[in-house]
């Protein structure tokens, strides 16, 4: 995968007025984890950056996660963990960063992108998908940008499996090969478009929203609301 540059620097203001303040002024907050081992024992850094919104923004919008970290006169390897969006998903607020090592493996999950047209669904059938990524094991610069599913020759009632994806020397993924990727199911029969009709009625009880407790500007988990 290929590797692309974040400049950074380091940030003293904390909080979430802070933050929102800097926001305002094109940087977005980073929080950088790490974890090295000597001498059988593990010790954990984390760094408290800010980074140009605006080239934060250039990356996502090339699907980049293998970052050159840029800091001070520091230079680290760096994978995204996690993106923190306003509740539009539009803006990010924060982004969380994990410094790796380039000699060791990680696991990382990776696009899959569907290709052609199935001969199943020219003749009314539904392909759908069932994942939509796949987390694979390999060195930092193994890792590929995607992953290229052909469904050119899937029909009604086949689908294409994990084990039917060809992955590259040195990548590795501990999904069951049985996992299926995407399938071709038949067309919707009358009494299943009437009882999906009838389902979706005024009335029917809807399925409980569980809510994960927000982050709060600085990364932190806050409380969730309505707890003792």
């Amino acid at each position: 995968m290929k590797t692309n540059l974040l400049k950074a620097s380091e940030r003293t203001a904390r909080g979430t007025r802070a933050c929102r303040k800097l926001r305002q002024s094109g940087f977005i907050p980073v929080n950088c984890y790490s974890a090295q081992e000597k001498d059988g024992k593990t010790s954990h850094e984390t760094l408290a950056l800010q980074a140009s919104a605006y080239d934060i923004m250039q990356i996502l919008a090339k699907h980049g996660s293998l970052l050159d970290l840029q800091f001070g006169k520091r230079k680290e390897l760096a994978v995204m963990r996690e993106i923190q969006r306003d509740s539009f998903g539009d803006d990010v607020l924060h982004i969380d960063l994990q410094m790796i090592d380039a000699n060791k493996p990680i696991e990382f999950p990776v696009d899959l992108v569907l290709k052609g047209e199935a001969k199943g669904a020219r003749t009314g059938g539904r392909l759908i998908a069932q994942m939509r990524q796949l987390v694979v094991k390999a060195l930092p610069a193994k890792i590929p940008a995607e992953l290229i599913v052909k469904v050119d020759d899937l029909e009604i009632d086949m689908s294409v499996y994990v084990r039917d994806i060809k992955l590259s020397d040195g990548v590795t993924t501990a999904v069951s090969g049985d996992a299926v990727i995407v399938q071709c199911l038949p067309p919707l029969t009358e009494e299943q478009l009437a009882s999906t009709t009838t389902a979706a009625a005024p009335g029917a009880i809807e399925p409980e929203l569980i809510v994960k407790p927000k982050k709060d500007e600085d990364g932190e988990a806050a409380p969730a609301e309505g707890g003792a």
